[in-house]
């Protein structure tokens, strides 16, 4: 690593997080949470041979759709 990265990165470990990106990280982490937890409940209740593009595209744009209206 050259001296000025060295010295970017030192300075970027003293800042310390902000709140508000702090609460944005962790609603990140619950949208991936929830996300997977869906993934999880589909895998399970539908059989991959009785599914088509046509009926998984649906079902992302229907769940993009209803993570707008929770937020």
């Amino acid at each position: 690593m050259t001296k000025p990265e060295e010295n970017m990165l030192e300075t970027e470990l003293k800042k310390k997080p902000s709140i508000e990106h702090l609460a944005w990280a962790i609603e990140q982490r619950k949208e991936v949470q929830l996300t997977m937890l869906a993934l999880y409940q589909f895998v399970q209740t539908h059989k991959a041979e009785h599914l088509t593009i046509e009926y998984l595209s649906f079902t992302a744009m229907h769940r993009k759709q209803s993570v707008k209206y929770l937020s």
